[in-house]
């Protein structure tokens, strides 16, 4: 593959520009799905995201702060691939809508936003999406994909790809 970077989830330009686009940053983030093809590119990915700096890898990455409900960032809170399906990331924002909607079997509890990314380490099928809290219970998600980036909001209540 043409990945000129092997040691990159290829979210270190995406990530960034999305956060920029959604106007907010990682400390905004309540809960992550992210697409685990292999166990580094989740650790890459969520460093190229911002949640932490790759030498606070082992600090950050203890399981009690992955786990919901009282994770510091919750981790693919219905399995992930291994444990609920491998649909190339289709599950990963299910969850993400599920859990902002307050109906996730695993909820976290007071999550605003969800980031959703899949394709970790392939450079041209990685995505990062953000899904913000409906403001009432079961309303739909709207969604942008912008390029590599996708951003799901529930502001309105229709669906719209731009």
């Amino acid at each position: 593959h043409n990945q000129p970077n092997h040691a990159s989830s290829s979210f270190s330009t995406v990530a960034p520009n999305m956060f920029r686009m959604a106007g907010m940053g990682p400390k905004d983030v309540g809960v992550v799905q992210s697409y685990e093809n292999f166990t580094g590119g989740v650790l890459m990915a969520l460093a190229e995201h911002g949640f932490f700096k790759p030498e606070e890898a082992n600090e950050f990455l203890q399981l009690d702060n992955l786990l919901a409900p009282s994770g510091k960032l919750p981790l693919n809170t219905s399995g992930g691939n291994l444990a609920e399906c491998y649909m190339h990331g289709l599950g990963l924002h299910l969850e993400g809508v599920r859990q902002l909607r307050g109906q996730s079997p695993n909820p976290v509890p007071g999550a605003q936003v969800c980031l959703v990314n899949a394709g970790p380490m392939v450079e041209n099928a990685s995505t990062t999406a953000r899904v913000m809290r409906p403001s009432t219970p079961g309303s739909r998600v709207k969604f942008w994909k912008m390029g590599t980036a996708m951003v799901l909001t529930s502001e309105g209540s229709v669906p719209r790809v731009l």
